[in-house]
């Protein structure tokens, strides 16, 4: 299997492509739907038997966490002097 070349320009272009078919995908919240949605259709259609795919689909959410974990890691988060915000308990 060949390394993975994941880029931001990669990750945008994919999102254009699905955008294109939808324009609400461009809300990130839509576009990672269609990706999961994605991988459930090419696990499903895989010559492999059930518990193959639920087996496949499993290590693919394992990678896809352990690419989140990765990510996050490598992000700096902002200092704390840049931290605001003003909570209120809810009215009763």
């Amino acid at each position: 299997m060949s390394e993975l070349q994941i880029s931001p320009q990669l990750i945008q272009d994919v999102v254009n492509v699905i955008a294109a078919k939808d324009p609400d995908a461009r809300e990130p919240g839509i576009a990672v739907q269609y990706l999961a949605a994605a991988v459930g259709v090419i696990v499903a259609n895989q010559r492999l038997q059930a518990g193959e795919k639920q087996e496949l689909l499993e290590q693919l959410c394992a990678f896809a966490h352990h690419v989140l974990e990765d990510v996050m890691g490598q992000q700096t988060p902002p200092p704390r002097e840049q931290w605001f915000g003003i909570w209120r308990p809810a009215k009763r």
